[in-house]
């Protein structure tokens, strides 16, 4: 093998580990964004859409959760303290 076709080798390792590493990082915020938060009874994740635990069944309070991060509102914010978003009104 020449030096050239071993630097070639080499480039299409590392650029499949980058396609391979930027696949796992798509996959994880997919994830992290069909997941509304924990619940917080028993910090089981939530979807988005969920209205009640799908672990233990506790009920939901509507607006208590950033839907964008899912961080914790204070009652009456108009704004995530965790992520600066406007809370849906």
């Amino acid at each position: 093998m020449s030096a050239a076709q071993a630097q070639r080798s080499v480039e299409e390792v590392w650029a499949h580990a980058a396609m391979a590493e930027e696949d796992k990082k798509l996959d994880k915020q997919q994830w992290r964004e069909n997941i509304r938060a924990t619940c917080p009874d028993c910090e089981a994740p939530l979807p988005s859409n969920a209205k009640f635990c799908v672990e233990c069944g506790a009920q939901l309070k509507k607006k208590s959760l950033c839907s964008k991060c899912g961080g914790k509102l204070a009652t009456g914010a108009k704004f995530c303290a965790e992520c600066g978003t406007k809370t849906l009104e």
